[in-house]
C-alpha cells in the first residue's frame, strides 16, 4: 500500500503535491497548537484526504509496533468483534484489514464526512470486508467477544465518553493508542483507575494492577521507531514532520486475570562508557515502584548489546538486582 494506490479512493483529488502539503501543514497545525480548529477539518473534503494521506500510511505500522511491543497476537481477534472508537476515516480499522481482511469490524465515528471517507477507502480496498459504520444506540447484542480500540481518539472525547463506550460496548478487552504527552497521561490514569474498580486487568504498560507510581510532574509514555515508504518519507520531509520516532501512550486491558508482568522501561538515559541506564517500573513488595536501572555491558554478547542499546522506552525487561548504589538507583543483570 502506498500514496498513490490509495489517492484513488479520496474524496478530493490533489492537483499538485504542494497542495497536498500545505493541506497537511494546516492540519497539523490545528492538532497541536490550534486545537480550537479542529472541528474545521471535519467538514472539509480537501482536508479529511489530506488527513488520509499523511495518517493512513503511518497508522499501519504504528497499530503493528503497538502490538508488537503490547504482546499481542492479531489471529487472536479473527472471530471477536472489533470496534474502532472515534474511527475518523477508518485508518486505524484498515490498519487490521492490513493484516486480515476478514475482521468483523464496527466503526463508530459521528462526523458524516468522515465515515464517507471511511466507506470508500474501505470498499475500494477490501470490498469483501465485513466493515461497516454503525450508530451508538444500533449496536446490536452481543453474541461473541468484543475488543475495542480507540486510536487517537480517547484524548479527544476524554475519559467519561470513553468510559461511557466502553461500558455501553460491554468490552472484553479495551486497547488504547494515543499521543504520548503529559495531557493525555492525566486521561490515561482516570481511564486506569476507572476500569480497575470495573474488573479489568491491566496487561500494558503496568507490571500490576497496584496504583501508578508516576509523580504528578511526570508521565508515561512509549517510543515508537516506525520505518515508512518512500513516498511517506518524502511526505514527512516535505512537511517538515518526523514521522519516525513516535511517542505514544498505549494500554491493553482485559477481563481476564493475569499474572504478574516483566518490568517496563519508561525512560531511556544515555548509556556510559560501561552500561546501560535505564529508568523502569517493575512489582515490588505489593506496588509499582520505579527505579533507575544501571546494567553493566560486562558479560552481554556483542549482538545481544547492539539490540539493548536501541531499545526505546515501552520495551519489558526482566531483572535481579544486584547492588544498591544510591538514593533510588540501583544495578542489575538482566534475566
Amino acid at each position: 500500500m502506498n500514496l498513490e494506490y490509495i489517492q484513488q479512493f479520496l474524496l478530493y483529488e490533489f492537483k499538485s503535491e504542494s497542495e497536498l502539503i500545505k493541506e497537511i501543514n494546516l492540519l497539523s497545525e490545528n492538532f497541536t497548537s490550534n486545537r480550537e480548529e479542529i472541528e474545521k477539518y471535519l467538514k472539509s473534503e480537501k482536508s479529511v484526504s489530506a488527513y488520509v494521506c499523511f495518517y493512513l500510511l503511518t497508522n499501519i505500522p504504528k497499530l503493528n509496533k503497538s502490538f508488537d511491543l503490547m504482546k499481542l497476537d492479531f489471529s487472536f481477534y479473527k472471530d471477536w468483534e472489533i470496534f474502532d472508537i472515534g474511527a475518523g476515516p477508518a485508518t486505524f480499522s484498515i490498519a487490521l484489514l492490513n493484516h486480515y481482511a476478514g475482521y468483523d469490524i464496527k466503526a463508530i465515528e459521528k462526523s458524516d464526512l468522515m465515515q464517507r471517507q471511511g466507506e470508500k477507502l474501505v470498499s475500494g480496498m477490501y470490498p469483501n470486508s465485513n466493515f461497516e459504520y454503525i450508530a451508538n444506540d444500533l449496536i446490536g447484542k452481543k453474541s461473541k467477544k468484543r475488543l475495542g480500540i480507540f486510536g487517537h481518539s480517547a484524548n479527544e472525547m476524554g475519559p467519561d465518553k470513553a468510559l461511557a463506550y466502553i461500558d455501553r460496548l460491554n468490552l472484553d478487552e479495551v486497547i488504547l493508542i494515543e499521543p504520548g504527552t503529559k495531557d493525555f497521561f492525566k486521561t490515561f490514569i482516570e481511564i486506569r483507575s476507572a476500569l480497575l474498580e470495573r474488573s479489568y486487568f491491566i496487561s500494558y504498560p503496568c507490571s500490576s494492577q497496584s496504583s501508578c507510581p508516576m509523580r504528578r510532574d511526570d508521565w508515561c509514555h512509549q517510543i515508537l521507531d516506525l520505518y515508512h515508504g518512500k513516498d511517506v518519507q518524502r511526505l514527512g520531509q516535505m512537511a517538515k514532520k518526523d514521522r519516525n520516532k513516535s511517542p505514544i501512550s498505549m494500554g491493553h486491558f482485559t477481563k481476564e486475570p493475569l499474572s504478574l508482568k516483566e518490568a517496563m522501561i519508561i525512560r531511556v538515559y544515555p548509556h556510559t562508557k560501561f552500561s546501560l541506564e535505564w529508568q523502569v517500573c517493575y512489582h515490588k513488595d505489593g506496588q509499582n515502584t520505579i527505579i533507575d536501572l544501571q546494567i553493566p555491558f560486562k558479560g552481554i554478547l556483542k549482538s545481544r548489546l547492539k539490540e539493548l542499546k536501541a531499545i526505546r522506552a515501552g520495551e519489558r525487561v526482566s531483572f535481579e538486582i544486584t547492588r544498591h548504589l544510591t538514593d533510588n538507583k540501583f544495578r542489575g543483570l538482566l534475566k
